[in-house]
């Protein structure tokens, strides 16, 4: 009796075992409840930083790639394929993204400004490797959600930062001065008569704006130079790093010697500076006080003096101050002298001949004298 009991019981245990086991298996193989994870939006920081002249015309739009090194990344909103691009203007701060990650993981990517040969700009060319870590968190029991870490390393460097950051510059190539020596007018200046030695003649550029270019030797935009009789000279040559349009005037300094004629014409030069293409062009345009364009600074001075009047010693340079011309009393015409001296000789021989006759006319009726 115990011993059928003993075989009763070993069999139920044995079919025990087996129904937990076949119970196991059937439910090992039914599909695993999924559980709820939110996903999470990554916006990835990128900075440019854009030097630039306030007078630089050009825009200064930079054009980025962002590639994803495994193709089944997530990708931002208007990505083809692997590949992301975008355009940042001037300085500024932006940001790739949103990028929505729904499941956790490493997520590789590259980026990189797309360089272009545009003259006067400096690119940075740095690259950055991207990773977007995505892990599941329990954030309360039974609640799950994704969270990022985002890692930017710049290639070159292996430094880790916080925002990949590009640096830009654009600089103009300046004007050649070498460029400017054919458009540079000369001063030309004629004198009509017949002076018997040359004179000094001044010429004077002013800027309208003092802190203009100038030429070597001006002074707070003035500059000024000298042509000796009949003449040329040219006021020199000066750069430009900017654009703009830059105004100058041109006129001869009147001494106020009065045996000449001064030319008060006022001639204007106006210099239009232009970038193209990161080089500065330079338009200058030159018109006399009628507004009418010249290509040349001409002054004509009419001599009026005496043709033989001897100038000071040193130099035979008449070079007179203004105001310190002949006046008055320097000197007299010849024959003005000889009218006055003969008028004077002819008054004192009248003066001498009436004193005769009176004299002679007392002697006539005198009265003897008594004895």
């Amino acid at each position: 009796m115990n011993t059928t009991a003993s075989k009763m019981g070993k069999k139920t245990a044995r079919l025990v075992v087996v129904t937990i086991f076949v119970v196991s298996c059937f439910l090992s193989a039914l599909p695993a409840q999924a559980v709820p994870v939110a996903p999470v939006d990554v916006t990835i920081p990128v900075e440019q930083v854009f030097e630039m002249p306030d007078t630089a015309l050009s825009p200064g739009e930079f054009d980025y790639i962002f590639t994803a090194k495994n193709p089944a990344n997530p990708m931002p909103a208007g990505a083809v394929g692997d590949t992301y691009n975008f355009s940042l203007q001037k300085s500024m701060v932006s940001g790739i993204g949103p990028i929505t990650f729904t499941e956790s993981g490493f997520y590789h990517y590259e980026l990189r400004c797309n360089i272009t040969s545009r003259p006067g700009y400096v690119y940075s060319e740095h690259i950055y490797d991207i990773t977007v870590v995505i892990r599941t968190t329990e954030t309360e029991p039974g609640v799950f959600a994704l969270t990022a870490e985002i890692r930017i390393l710049q290639r070159a460097t292996e430094a880790k930062v916080d925002t990949a950051l590009f640096d830009k510059s654009y600089s103009f190539q300046a004007t050649d001065p070498n460029d400017m020596i054919e458009v540079d007018p000369p001063v030309v200046k004629t004198v009509q008569g017949n002076p018997a030695n040359n004179y000094i003649f001044r010429f004077r550029m002013t800027a309208a704006d003092p802190s203009q270019p100038m030429p070597p030797g001006s002074s707070n935009g003035v500059k000024e130079v000298i042509v000796i009789g009949s003449g040329e000279t040219e006021f020199g040559i000066w750069a430009y790093t900017q654009a703009g349009i830059f105004t100058y005037t041109i006129t001869e300094i009147d001494s106020g010697n009065p045996d000449y004629i001064f030319d008060r014409v006022v001639y204007t030069i106006v210099d239009t500076v232009t970038d193209v293409n990161g080089k500065l062009v330079l338009n200058r345009v030159v018109t006399n006080q009628e507004n009418r364009q010249v290509e040349s600074l001409s002054f004509v001075n009419t001599y009026i003096g005496d043709s033989n009047q001897q100038d000071p010693p040193g130099g035979g340079l008449v070079n007179r101050p203004p105001g310190e011309g002949p006046k008055t009393g320097d000197y007299a015409d010849p024959m003005q002298l000889i009218l006055v001296m003969v008028g004077s000789a002819l008054i004192a021989l009248l003066t001498t001949f009436l004193i005769y006759i009176d004299r002679r006319g007392e002697k006539e009726h005198a009265v003897p004298a008594i004895a």
